[in-house]
This record gives structure tokens, sequence and C-alpha cells, in this order.
């Protein structure tokens, strides 16, 4: 099957849509398929099933740009099927070009964008009300939808959309560590070996609610714990104010950008998985923490509660008006109490990786979509009466 890919965001930037098109097209390769990815022209790409489409800084501090409707070398291979990762520039390109070649068209919906208003020039409520009629108006237009947790079915069926949805969410691949490469780490920041450490991954941004994060560390990690944050984004700087306020700037450590292939080195040098973001669809890096042994702390809303249900090695706090007493509290007690930590990374290394099936259930979408596609009657075009 040849499969192209639309993403409104890839290489070299690292988020969770980057991560899911790169795990899904690895497992798709390795069964033999062929992968296509069309992308806005973030850089010069060597792979020739990478297809960058011309695109524009945008007037904002944001990794994305400005899809043109302009593919850089103008080709266009023969494809089975069209995935789209978003609905916004790249989403329609690939609407376009999944009916002009008459297959199906599959729209994967990777973000809670009601969430993301703050970035629009619109008041709040109707910023919210755009994207609730974006995200329903370009799922109808699509063949079948995708989801990568139940609580995002849900959010979208009180959307009103009216074509299928499927829960698959991303399947978990990590690089191999070592403990050489994670005692790098902490010597990279000057982590003694004995102290523990929290570690959280994902962009700096508003929305992943880090503020409360540097908070409730500043309350809870009283004995000599570290933090280090993974990612970059724009609020590092108010991040970095925020930890020199609560005088815990030298226990702080924003790693910044890191490789793919590095991150597994994080997760080995950390002792628990700190989340706080209230905007997750799946909660990718939660499943990645677990993969590597790591225990969880994360606020249950969205996919991280999905994740946080599943095992043993999660501890939820919930999402309330008191949201940072409670996660300090929890935060206090799995490291105040004799064992809780050691006993919650036990359960983590024996937690199963998740999203084997994932990629199979994705062709078997892929498939059913081509199959009711092609199974449709054509209309009967009208005679013209002379």
């Amino acid at each position: 099957m040849r499969i192209g890919i639309y993403t409104e965001i890839y290489k070299p930037v690292l988020n969770g849509v980057v991560v899911s098109v790169e795990s899904f097209r690895a497992h798709l390769e390795e069964l033999g398929h062929e992968v296509y990815i069309f992308t806005p022209s973030f850089m010069q790409y060597s792979d020739p099933r990478v297809l960058p489409f011309h695109s524009l800084p945008l007037p904002t501090r944001t990794q994305y740009r400005l899809t043109t409707p302009f593919r850089i070398d103008g080709r266009s291979p023969k494809l089975d099927v069209v995935h789209a990762q978003c609905p916004f520039a790249t989403g329609l390109l690939a609407y376009h070009h999944a009916r002009n070649a008459r297959i199906p068209l599959i729209f994967t919906y990777h973000t809670r964008l009601v969430d993301y208003s703050h970035y629009l020039p619109l008041p709040a409520e109707v910023g919210q009300r755009y994207l609730r009629w974006v995200s329903r108006t370009y799922s109808n237009m699509c063949d079948r939808v995708v989801v990568p947790t139940q609580p995002i079915r849900e959010l979208l069926e009180s959307y009103d959309i009216r074509k299928p949805i499927d829960v698959i969410p991303t399947p978990v691949r990590l690089a191999a560590s070592s403990p050489e490469a994670a005692a790098a780490v902490r010597a990279r920041f000057g982590i003694p070996a004995g102290a523990r450490v929290l570690l959280n991954v994902g962009r700096l941004a508003q929305e992943k609610n880090l503020e409360m994060l540097l908070d409730a560390f500043a309350r809870a990690c009283v004995s000599g714990e570290h933090l280090i944050l993974v990612g970059d984004g724009p609020i590092r700087g108010a991040l970095e104010d925020r930890a020199q306020a609560l005088k815990v700037a030298d226990r702080v450590h924003l790693a910044g950008f890191v490789e793919r292939d590095q991150i597994t080195n994080f997760y080995a040098a950390a002792d628990l998985f700190a989340f706080t973001s209230l905007t997750e669809t799946q909660g990718l890096v939660l499943d990645e923490a677990l993969g590597a042994g790591l225990p969880l702390l994360a606020v249950a809303r969205g996919g991280p509660a999905e994740v946080l249900a599943s095992t043993r090695a999660g501890v939820p706090v919930l999402p309330s008006a008191v949201m940072l007493d409670g996660y300090s509290t929890a935060l206090r007690e799995i490291l105040e109490t004799p064992g809780r930590l050691e006993g919650l990374q036990r359960l983590a290394r024996h937690h199963p990786v998740g999203g084997r099936d994932a990629v199979q259930r994705l062709l078997g979408v892929y498939q059913s979509a081509q199959q009711q596609l092609h199974g449709r009657r054509r209309p009967v075009p009208r005679s013209r009466v002379s």
C-alpha cells in the first residue's frame, strides 16, 4: 500500500505529532508499505519520500510555518490512501489530493484545539467556537477519523461528527539506553549520583501547565531533588525567571531540544516522570516513560487519564481549582513515604508496552475506508432535455 501522510509539522521539530508520524511510518515501512510525507519546507530533506511544500514563517513565535499549495519538486506519487494529521493548510491540501485521486482521506485528531485558542487573535470564547467548528467541519469532510484515546473520541462525538471514529494509540518506539548514558545526563547538569531526579518532556508552552510544576517542585522537593525539563518553547524565559523567584534555579535544569534518539537517556537518568499538562489527547510521553520503566505523577485529564487508569505505576492528580495543592501533596507523599517511589519504579518496569497492534488496526481503517469508498454507487449522470 502507498500512503501519503500530510503533516503541518515535521523534523527537525520534535513534538507529539512528529513522534506519532515517525512511529507509524517506521512500523508501516517495516511491513513493506510505502509512506510519503507531505510537509511544509522546514529544511532540505535528503529522504526521497519526504515531499515538502513551499512555506513561509508565521509572524509569531512558533515552530509552525504557513504552507503554500506549491510543491517544491512537483512530484506526485500514486497513492492508495491519504492520511491528514491536521485540519488546517496541509489538511486542506490532503483533502484536495484525496478527492482528485478518488482515494480515501483519513484524519488523525492529535490536539484538543479548543485548548489552544489563546494563540488566536480573538476573544477566548470566539476562538473556541471557531476551533470547534474547524474540528467538526474537517472531520466530516474525511472518510474516517482516528483519535489516540477514548476521551478524545467522546469529545469529538460531542461536536456532532458523523464519520466513524477509531481509537488507535501511537505505538511506543524507544532507542536503547545504558547506565553510562544515564550517568552522562546527570553529569551534564551536575546532579549527584544519589539525588532523585524528576523529569518532564514536552514543549515549553502555556498549555503544558509547567508553572504549576515548578511551584509544586519548590513546595515538595526540599531534600535535594532535581527537575529536568526536556524541550523548548515560548515560555522558556518565563520558566527560568520563575525558578529564580522560587529559589530552585540551581536544581531546575532546562535541557532544551534533545534529539529523538537521545531522549531515552533522560528517561533512564530520572526517578519519576512529572507531568502537568491539561491539553493532551494521548500523553504519548507518559507511554514512553512507562516503556522506559519510569513511574508517573500526572494530572488525570484527557489522554493522560486513560494512561493512568491502565497502570499501577502512575499516581493521578485530579484537575481542580486546588490542583497545585493536590499535586504538591501527592509529590511529597511519593518522595517522603519509605519505599513508595521504589515500589512505583518496580511496577513501571513490569508495565507492558502498549500500542503494538496499533499499526495493524490503522491498516484496517485504511482498508475499510477503501472498501467503503469503492463500494459507493456512483451517481447516474442526468440526461439533458433538449
